[in-house]
């Protein structure tokens, strides 16, 4: 530090010459005991620092020395259901906070952070306060009284945490409408929920169609977070996730799709309606999950394996049902015979749907008149809008929507059709009668929604007017005798005659 360096001579005070000596140590790895604290003037120890004053041939030692610091640092670690967390990185539930007694400086340190002040020797009890949700236990390691016996002490507290969770799942119908087909596209939601907020799930997957019978499954596809999601068909293979994890506190959502056809077999079986307890039925549609190795049911084993105590099943099912329109027709009152011989007729035709869902329908108007009527002018309205350019030979409606029911209150389509109809070729009174199909102002309408087919009829008798009686041959050829009053008019192809028969005189007028 100093080589020749001169010192004055001391005047009414000595002459002092300072040194100051800064070292900057790193102590975390000093581990041997007998070297921390000062001993005496021995060099090794502590932080021991030596001089040598060298004045002449005198030589002066000097020295200093202070004991290595001791401190405490304690980490955190976190094992949850076998996944190590490091501290701050565990579940957000999961929560610990260090307790050191004594604590030198007054101020608790965190985890990891490093606490000095401490004496070689001496002992500091290392605890610590956690919150973690009721369906957890937790198990800690590494705390207690220890004796500090190095320069920085380090010591681990490492929480086992064992969480028990069950998914929950909720299955709903997202969509149910009729297509312009006639088919039906049902749209299913199926959540996986992972109720914990602390360990993630692993889980299987089911998704079974339980359709009512007579209703045929054109189609099935389905997507998810699953690989097995997108082989899913709901008929050969109902796996919609194998060994699929879900993540704490979130939730994993399927959707499946399905187009069918409602025969007209399964509205007269009556099959088409949701029936309860997940009876099959309607568009019935039901989920289950299971984990823990929990094997779906088969003939031999209907329920899980009771001896898995951690097995763990539950099902969801949601179902929709189709619906119909109907058809009827009324007349609206006695046909009108216009003054060219002709007769108007008119009709209405209504279309109800009393179901939640709007409908495509077809309809026709099929008018089967008596034999020998000709239709020479015909024409509708639907709700009130004449239907441009239609004829007997068009139909009403193609592919026509009626909306949904509002509540309690159907939805209608009403038609009103008129006829004028040209009855001369006519041959009986008895075809302007009533009676059926061919016969007097017989009118049929025809609908189709879906796989249904409806009919509706009206008719309304006419009158045709009455031919002239014939009577005796007069002998005249080709003339007809027509009695009048007091005689008869003799009509041919000769002449007109009249004969005029006289009555009986009385007696006082004879001659």
């Amino acid at each position: 530090m100093a080589n020749d360096e001169a010192i004055a001579a001391a005047g009414d005070e000595a002459t002092v010459h300072t040194y100051t000596i800064a070292v900057v140590a790193n102590v975390d790895n000093v581990t041997k005991t007998d070297v921390i604290a000062c001993e005496s003037t021995t060099s090794g120890h502590g932080f021991f620092n030596g001089a040598l004053l060298e004045n002449g041939t005198v030589e002066t030692p000097a020295s200093a020395c202070e004991d290595i610091p001791v401190k405490v640092q304690v980490d955190k670690v976190w094992i949850v259901n076998g996944v190590e967390f490091d501290e701050g990185d565990q579940p957000d539930p999961l929560t610990a906070d260090l307790t050191l007694d004594p604590v030198p400086d007054g101020t608790m340190p965190a985890w990891g952070e490093i606490e000095d002040g401490y004496e070689l020797g001496s002992s500091v009890n290392i605890d610590e306060n956690y919150a973690a949700p009721d369906a957890c236990t937790v198990t800690n390691e590494g705390t207690g009284d220890f004796e500090l016996d190095k320069a920085l002490n380090h010591f681990t507290v490492t929480n086992i945490v064992e969480c028990e969770a069950d998914p929950t799942i909720d299955k709903t119908l997202t969509s149910n409408v009729q297509n312009a087909d006639g088919t039906w596209t049902l749209e299913y939601d199926v959540t996986v929920t992972n109720p914990s907020n602390v360990v993630p799930i692993e889980y299987d997957l089911e998704d079974e169609l339980q359709f009512g019978d007579g209703i045929q499954v054109n189609s099935a596809d389905a997507t998810g977070p699953s690989d097995q999601a997108a082989e899913w068909n709901g008929d050969s293979n109902t796996v919609l996730a194998t060994d699929q994890s879900v993540d704490y506190d979130d939730s994993d959502v399927y959707t499946v799709t399905v187009n069918a056809t409602v025969t007209a077999q399964a509205w007269t079986d009556d099959t088409v309606e949701c029936l309860p307890d997940e009876t099959p039925g309607g568009f019935r549609n039901t989920a289950t999950v299971r984990t823990g190795g929990v094997e779906a049911p088969t003939a031999a084993r209907s329920t899980p394996d009771s001896s898995d105590t951690t097995a763990f099943e539950a099902s969801a099912t949601a179902c929709g049902e189709p619906g119909h329109a109907t058809v009827a027709k009324t007349s609206l009152g006695a046909p009108n015979k216009n003054a060219d011989g002709t007769w108007k007729v008119r009709y209405a035709i209504t279309v109800t749907n009393g179901s939640e869902h709007a409908l495509y329908y077809d309809l026709v108007d099929a008018p089967h008149f008596a034999a020998g009527t000709s239709i020479v002018g015909a024409s509708a309205k639907v709700n009130g809008t004449t239907i441009s350019g239609w004829n007997a030979s068009k139909p009403l409606a193609d592919d026509r929507v009626i909306g949904a029911a509002d509540g309690e209150v159907a939805t209608q389509d009403v038609y009103t059709v008129e006829f004028t109809v040209n009855i001369s070729g006519v041959a009986t009174a008895a075809n302007a009668k009533c009676d059926g199909s061919g016969t007097g102002f017989f009118n049929t309408a025809e609908m189709t929604n879906g796989t249904l087919s409806y009919t509706s009829s009206a008719c309304e008798p006419f009158t045709i007017p009455a031919k002239p009686a014939k009577i005796a041959s007069t002998g005249f050829d080709g003339g007809w005798l027509l009695p009048i009053g007091g005689g008869a008019i003799l009509l041919g192809t000769v002449g007109l005659y009249l004969l005029r028969r006289r009555r009986p005189l009385a007696d006082d007028q004879q001659m």
